[in-house]
């Protein structure tokens, strides 16, 4: 998905690094068909936003590791009116922001959109779409405001508000075909995926 393509960008990093003789081929697409593809053998590992499953994937297919939980915060630019606060931020005030938020095929967006059913708030969407870049690049350039995990938000320099009541914390999630053939290759990316998935955890804390 567009969140685990931003959050897993030095992971591909390691391994090119580590096996620079093994060929990488990553696919964007959203939770529900990463699911779907890697149970039907169409990709050999998939890394998702959340847990799974979707409605069309027989569970029992599946196999999980959850790497690390992820917070999800408010995200502005400098110039946002509320680019240095630091109190938290209501479910009400959420709802007065002009939000730019991934489409509702995206597992976020979901997410979101349960928070706001709960606290019953009617979020005003600025904008929607399907590039979480053309998101980050608006948010950075007007006085909008989006909902990220919050080591994404470090990772642009943007300016993280955190939500009373705080939004469920959400796991970034590698899955696989629990019977499917695992190549050396596979094998070795999971394995990587869990060192840099501690490493991941300490910088988290650290920024926090």
């Amino acid at each position: 998905t567009p969140i685990t393509d931003y959050l897993t960008c030095s992971l591909l990093e390691n391994f090119n690094g580590l096996y620079p003789g093994i060929n990488l081929n990553t696919l964007e697409m959203p939770q529900d068909d990463i699911e779907i593809s890697v149970a039907e053998s169409r990709i050999d590992i998939g890394i998702v936003f959340s847990k799974p499953f979707a409605s069309t994937t027989r569970p029992n297919e599946l196999g999980t590791d959850v790497l690390f939980e992820e917070k999800l915060c408010v995200a502005v630019g400098k110039i946002h009116p509320r680019a240095k606060q630091q109190e938290r931020m209501s479910a009400q005030n959420l709802a007065q922001e002009s939000l730019a938020l991934l489409n509702t095929d995206f597992a976020l967006r979901r997410h979101v959109d349960d928070y706001c059913n709960v606290y019953d708030i009617e979020p005003r969407f600025a904008i929607e779409s399907n590039s979480l870049s053309a998101i980050i690049s608006l948010i950075k350039h007007r006085p909008l405001a989006t909902i990220l995990p919050r080591s994404i938000v470090n990772q642009q320099g943007l300016h993280a508000i955190n939500l009373t009541p705080e939004m469920q914390r959400k796991e970034i999630t590698l899955i696989y075909r629990k019977n499917g053939y695992k190549s050396p290759a596979t094998i070795a990316f999971s394995e990587l995926a869990h060192l840099w998935a501690k490493n991941e955890l300490q910088h988290t804390a650290q920024t926090q």
